[in-house]
């Protein structure tokens, strides 16, 4: 405004006149916009989907011995040793697999753990593990990945200098894609257990965002579930990288705002299972349908009842098996469907407590037909079947209880608390005041 008076003319006019007539004339293309005055069109932001086709080759280390965590599944870390000033530096990987493996090569889940921030990355640890474990139960295997961009320390917040750096860094390694892209190709050079043709993205809030990501830059993923999945920047997150300084700021807030699965949803051509519960204070419940509606057809957005954002993984389980089940059974081929591993000692698994049985039996009810997007998820007929089918997978909790006698020696349990026992309000994940926390 202090720039319009200063052009104002030196013609004896009052300067509040000139600004009568500038309110006037603003008040007036308003009112008449929709009479023949064409207002100025606002093109959106063009953002290209990343390209990882020359990324450099790596020397893949050799495959880690296992360990088994559970009677039902073996683990196995490495870290991929890329230097740390190069992307991708973050690169520990964990591959779990069924124990003892079904007969022939196993459907795969390609994860990223939750908890970060929408413009940083995240390192691996045993609570991005705990609650696939049922998934490998149900006879899938699991690649775990990290993203470059980790917030330095989680026992303080972040400082400008902080935020500044695990963005650059998370640019850099084009949004986590790079250490994604390497991840699986160590875990498809090394374990020959897993079916190359039976690739499917999973994750939870930050994490479900980056497995939506992957599923629009990788042609070899052939579906992907998330749990309410962060699909566009919040304001929160769109001021914070703005106050970054520096030549490379505006570029930042560019990539920052590619790397949000909204901005590639008309390239991305795989099924998707989108889990939401209306009560999510994290993210928004038009946030996921807006997404679903974008993405069009191959898109199902499904409620589930929870108490909010961090529940609803444990509350979609069941109906994320299913639907992972049924792709696995469409995409076969010469595969094998996966099934239920057997436990030799299921007397040493803990069951459930009522308030999660209560949850799994009551967690989930089909898309309304006033529902964005319902139109779109007519298109996988499978789904409400799905719903209503009960299921005979048990979830299962990792527990520090040590395992019977009868357990190989080299089952160990993982110090992983229940959840209940957890601190709500901070994750190890994220500081308390990160609203992408896993729960």
């Amino acid at each position: 405004m202090s720039r319009c008076l200063n052009q104002l003319p030196s013609s004896g006019r009052h300067p509040l006149f000139c600004l009568a007539a500038l309110f006037t004339t603003l008040l007036f293309t308003t009112l008449f916009a929709g009479c023949g005055l064409k207002l100025p069109e606002i093109k959106p932001t063009e953002y290209k989907p990343f390209d990882l086709a020359e990324l450099p080759a790596i020397e893949l280390p050799a495959r880690p011995a296992g360990q088994r965590i559970t009677q039902y599944a073996t683990e196995y870390i490495t870290d991929l040793g890329i230097a740390d000033d190069q992307p991708g530096h973050d690169s520990e990987v964990r591959v779990v697999l069924p124990s003892p493996m079904p007969a022939g090569k196993v459907p795969t889940l390609i994860v990223n753990g939750s908890g970060a921030y929408l413009f940083s990355g995240m390192v691996l640890s045993d609570e991005d593990i705990e609650p696939m474990l049922p998934y490998v139960q149900s006879g899938f295997a699991i690649v775990a990945y990290e993203t470059d961009g980790c917030q330095p320390s989680f026992e303080r917040e972040p400082t400008p200098s902080d935020i500044a750096q695990m963005t650059r860094q998370y640019v850099a390694s084009k949004a986590g894609l790079i250490n994604a892209k390497r991840a699986l190709e160590f875990a498809l050079d090394r374990f020959p257990e897993i079916d190359a043709d039976q690739l499917y993205t999973i994750g939870h809030s930050s994490g479900g965002k980056q497995a939506l990501l992957l599923a629009a830059h990788d042609e070899r993923i052939r579906g992907s579930v998330a749990f309410a999945p962060a699909c566009e920047m919040e304001f929160g997150s769109h001021m914070t990288v703005a106050r970054i300084r520096g030549a490379d700021a505006g570029t930042l807030a560019h990539e920052v705002n590619r790397s949000m699965p909204i901005v590639h949803a008309k390239v991305t051509d795989v099924p998707m299972l989108l889990l939401y519960t209306p009560t999510d204070q994290i993210t928004r419940p038009r946030e996921v349908l807006g997404y679903a509606k974008a993405v069009g057809k191959k898109a199902v957005a499904v409620p589930v009842k929870c108490s909010g954002h961090g529940s609803v993984p444990e509350a979609g389980f069941k109906l994320a098996v299913a639907w992972l089940r049924a792709q696995a059974k469409a995409n076969a081929g010469t595969s094998v469907e996966p099934t239920l591993v057997s436990l030799a000692g299921e007397d040493a698994l803990p069951e459930q407590s009522s308030e999660s049985s209560d949850a799994e039996q009551d967690g989930f009810e089909p898309m309304s037909a006033e529902q964005p997007g319902f139109e779109k998820a007519a298109a996988e007929p499978a789904v409400a079947d799905l719903v209503a089918e009960p299921e005979t997978v048990t979830t299962v909790r990792r527990t520090a209880t040590p395992v019977p006698d009868t357990a190989p020696e080299t089952t160990k349990p993982l110090a992983v608390p229940f959840r209940a026992d957890r601190d709500a309000k901070r994750n190890p994940a994220g500081v308390q005041q990160n609203p992408y926390f896993s729960g």
